[in-house]
């Protein structure tokens, strides 16, 4: 019995021990040639300045409800990073996508908003969304 208990406490500890040596997968990344049509979804859906608005949204009720000084606000918004942002968010989550299929979400984004003009419609996943939420808690921070 003493032994079986043994036996099983090792097992477990060993795995325990190869579970935490191993390194985190890599993040994946789009193309050179995808990067290109993700750019320009990103353009045609103006994420950009959906990330400044949102973020600069947040951080400034956060200023209202703690009553930040400027340079404490300022600070934050010095915090904020679009292109890192893009590039760790949107290459990753769109990086198993085929040329093809952006080609398709590029086209229907943009008749999309053609028709929708001063609001643009972009595609986002939970990904993202998550991330969002997480940036901006960390500006604010």
């Amino acid at each position: 019995m003493m032994k079986n208990i043994f036996c099983a406490m090792l097992f477990f500890s060993v795995c325990h021990l190869f579970g935490l040596s191993q390194p985190p997968p890599p993040m994946v990344m789009a193309s050179e040639e995808n990067q290109k049509l993700i750019d320009k979804i990103i353009e045609i859906t103006k994420v950009k300045e959906y990330y400044n608005t949102t973020c600069l949204y947040y951080i400034d009720r956060a200023a209202e409800s703690n009553d930040w000084e400027e340079a404490d606000i300022l600070k934050r918004k010095q915090r904020m990073d679009v292109n890192r942002f893009i590039r760790m968010n949107f290459y990753s989550s769109m990086a198993n996508y085929s040329v093809e299929e952006l080609k398709e979400i590029f086209a229907f984004l943009q008749k999309i908003n053609k028709r929708n003009g001063y609001v643009p419609f972009f595609l986002i996943n939970q990904f993202i969304e998550d991330n969002l939420r997480l940036e901006i808690n960390s500006i604010i921070e």
